[in-house]
């Protein structure tokens, strides 16, 4: 179950993250998070500006998905 503290840590996160942002969230390198996009393992679309962008509720849906994270 998640702590309420950290509930709230994630409700501040804004709704579209950056490959950068789900890094730093995961505590992982950006490199990480783009090898987990190009698996498919973590739902990414690139944005108007060919940035790859990643909704918090499927970054969330990975975190339930990953026990061990």
């Amino acid at each position: 179950m998640i702590s309420e503290e950290y509930e709230d840590y994630i409700n501040t996160l804004p709704g579209i993250l950056s490959i950068r942002d789900t890094a730093n969230f995961f505590r992982v390198h950006p490199i990480t998070i783009l090898r987990l996009v190009h698996r498919g393992e973590l739902k990414a679309k690139k944005d108007i500006n060919g940035q790859w962008a990643i909704k918090r509720t499927d970054m969330l849906s990975y975190c339930s998905s990953h026990s061990n994270l």
